[in-house]
């Protein structure tokens, strides 16, 4: 990844990047209250002591970050299926690992789906039909999803606070 404009994507403070689940911390009183609380401080205790040391073994990449269905385009194929045919909202890509790409996808996909837990097996399987996840990768992926669980319920209702009336689309 050596390009003399890839600095840029590097967003070392950017919130919603998997890199920087420990920012959120600094925003849990927006839950206070709520029982989800406790589960997203653990969460993050649990991203510091297990994922973070494991960093240094995931491959890098440069991140969408917002891979979900409201930004991809599909048309339909021969096979009477749906294929991807282009990829929307450039605006949260930063400099991250292949990891934090797929446990975004799976997050966003399980929201979606009526029975979530379906949603990793296939997901997992397109995924590693191209790219074969490390071991250390393997391990953190249940913890990066839940991670980003937690980034979106955390920035989300920090946003929802700024911004009450625009609570349609936060």
């Amino acid at each position: 990844m050596e390009h003399r404009h890839l600095g840029i994507l590097l967003r070392e403070e950017f919130m919603w990047s998997l890199s920087n689940v420990v920012l959120l911390e600094a925003y849990l009183n927006v839950l206070d209250g709520d029982p989800l609380q406790e589960v997203v401080k653990s969460v993050i205790h649990h991203y510091k002591t297990f994922v973070q040391p494991k960093r240094s073994s995931f491959r890098m990449c440069i991140n969408h970050g917002d891979f979900n269905d409201l930004n991809v385009l599909v048309q339909p194929n021969d096979n009477g299926g749906y294929k991807i045919s282009g990829i929307l909202d450039f605006g949260d890509m930063n400099s991250g690992y292949y990891i934090h790409e797929l446990s975004i996808t799976l997050m966003y996909m399980m929201i979606e789906h009526p029975n979530p837990i379906e949603v990793g097996g296939p997901v997992l399987a397109g995924f590693e039909s191209i790219l074969t996840l490390n071991e250390d990768e393997r391990e953190c992926l249940y913890l990066l999803v839940m991670s980003r669980f937690c980034q979106s319920l955390v920035i989300g209702r920090y946003s929802m606070a700024l911004h009450p009336d625009n609570t349609e689309y936060l």
